[in-house]
């Protein structure tokens, strides 16, 4: 009795253990795919992932050694904390797919299949594990999509690992109905974990889509102009990169809501914004386009030729498609706007 409420306690300890690497891992994978991210912020992350996972493994790997000596037995030696490393590596896999994360994983657990004792035909077992770690990076997508995908492949990444140290050991009994429960345990923990964490992310996206997109345009809006041409301030400062800012508004655009009502005005910024959007689309570099007042608009080319008397014919398809356009109100109501733009491309010697 004492034995089984010291496995209970030992499970429950690192179970807490294990969910906090699972809490720590995904906050840093939700900030790595962030759209913002540069290549060199996704490396340090890279290197901040490879580092935790290695160490929750050696943590897991060291209080097992500590709690057989401290029992003064060596039989089961590899069993006690064996299902949390299983867990910890499955778990990196079906999160991350970056190079660094498999790479990492292949590395330690060829050392962890060569470490272990009195396997002579470890490579067997290891090439076994190397398929579905392969598996887990390829196919986590749909793996993590649906539960009847995710716990037998979880069951099946168990057997590599509880065959090799089944071998090492002779075969003695480590009460297999323990070993595997608590596996399953494991696993059903995280899978909730993971469920409710992913169901809060998008939460937290649809909030920040809608809080950086104009309802009735479906454009950006003033805020993230904002933090773009800031961004594109800071780049051009740093590197060189040069960017220019186009500005546009719809003329008389009080005179058509007064006269034909705020319905016909939406329809006209809802079609000023449907044609900038087509428009950008066909400019040779990276090309965004925001609403930044009730009838002013502008698009931001980031990258594009230094020479600015270059830049002018952007402008032109912009001033092409600023001229007067009926818009049908109702049977016999039309509105007429015309639209007017300005340029502005920016220097990078130039100061806000």
């Amino acid at each position: 009795m004492v034995e089984l409420a010291g496995r209970f306690v030992t499970f429950i300890t690192n179970s807490l253990v294990l969910v906090g690497y699972v809490f720590v891992y995904n906050w840093l994978t939700n900030r790595q795919y962030r759209p913002n991210q540069s290549e060199r912020q996704r490396y340090i992350l890279d290197l901040y992932m490879v580092g935790l996972t290695t160490a929750f493994l050696v943590l897991f790997h060291t209080a097992s050694v500590i709690s057989i000596i401290q029992s003064h037995n060596g039989v089961g030696f590899g069993w006690t904390y064996i299902n949390f490393q299983i867990a910890t590596v499955l778990y990196a896999l079906l999160r991350s797919r970056r190079p660094a994360i498999f790479t990492s994983i292949v590395v330690l657990l060829l050392i962890w299949f060569w470490w272990i004792p009195h396997t002579s035909n470890w490579l067997v077992y290891y090439a076994a594990s190397m398929v579905l770690v392969a598996a887990a990076q390829w196919y986590s997508p749909t793996i993590n999509r649906r539960a009847w995908y995710y716990f037998p492949f979880a069951i099946a990444f168990d057997l590599p690992f509880f065959a090799t140290n089944y071998m090492s050991l002779g075969g003695i009994n480590v009460g297999w109905l323990w070993q595997w429960a608590t596996s399953i345990v494991l696993f059903i923990v995280i899978w909730l974990l993971q469920t409710r964490m992913d169901a809060s992310r998008r939460r937290q996206q649809r909030l920040l889509h809608d809080a950086r997109i104009d309802e009735l345009t479906k454009v950006h809006n003033f805020r993230v102009f904002n933090e773009d041409l800031l961004a594109a301030y800071d780049e051009c400062q740093q590197s060189g990169t040069y960017y220019a800012v186009y500005a546009l508004d719809v003329d008389h655009f009080k005179e058509v809501n007064d006269r034909y009502g705020h319905l016909v005005g939406n329809r006209v910024l809802q079609t000023v914004a449907a044609e900038l959007q087509r428009l950008t689309k066909t400019i040779e570099f990276p090309a965004q386009v925001y609403r930044t007042g009730g009838e002013e608009f502008s698009f931001l080319i980031t990258g594009p030729h230094p020479d600015f008397k270059k830049l002018a014919p952007y402008a032109s398809p912009f001033t092409t498609i600023c001229a007067p356009s009926p818009l049908t109100a109702t049977r016999d109501r039309s509105a007429s706007p015309s639209r007017s733009a300005r340029t502005g491309p920016i220097p990078p010697t130039a100061t806000t």
